[in-house]
């Protein structure tokens, strides 16, 4: 994959989530999401990260009320907290941007509880930057699962409560990467 693709479709998968609606867990038809919360990296090549932000955009479809696909574009943000034991001061900073096509399932759990499963294959391009300058990027080949719940306020909007793991082609690094994160969020449909 070259790597300026990266972003163009990161940027078109944020688009397409910021402009259109989105739908009840329970319902068919396209819906958006819109999500923010927090972001973990696993400890990789002997450094550490802080808690760090993320925030995600989806554009879906269900095909009935328990299964669906989606295109899901995201931004994370994580600093350094210390390379091979040694704390880093503030300013060091990895962040993300992403895309994936997930296969969603769902079940209802009541009235207006849902629960949901899925995930997918897509990419990761990221950037390392020490205090406003950029010490490289790349791009890989990742996949994600997540889980959650959804709760129906009305009859086309819903809040949830969705956590991601993200799995990251190390690129030579030694392990492989991964970014958890816990996120809240809402669906509009139409």
């Amino acid at each position: 994959m070259k790597k300026s693709l990266g972003p163009k479709l990161a940027a078109l998968a944020g688009v397409a989530a910021l402009s259109v609606s989105s739908v009840n867990a329970a319902d068919s038809g396209v819906y958006t999401k819109l999500d923010a919360g927090v972001s973990f990296i696993n400890n990789i090549a002997g450094l550490s990260f802080d808690a760090g932000f993320a925030t995600n955009g989806a554009v879906g479809f269900n095909l009935n009320e328990h299964f669906g696909l989606e295109l899901e574009g995201g931004y994370a943000i994580n600093g350094v907290k210390s390379a091979l034991g040694v704390a880093i001061p503030g300013g060091l900073d990895v962040s993300s941007w992403s895309g994936f096509a997930n296969v969603m399932l769902r079940t209802n759990l009541g009235e207006s509880l849902s629960a949901f499963v899925g995930g997918g294959p897509g990419f990761v391009h990221y950037n390392v930057d020490a205090w406003g300058y950029s010490l490289g990027s790349d791009t890989g080949f990742a996949g994600q699962a997540k889980t959650g719940i959804a709760l129906k306020v009305s009859e086309q909007i819903s809040v949830d409560l969705t956590y991601r793991a993200r799995f990251i082609d190390s690129n030579g690094v030694g392990s492989a990467i991964v970014n958890h994160q816990i996120t809240g969020g809402i669906s509009i449909g139409f």
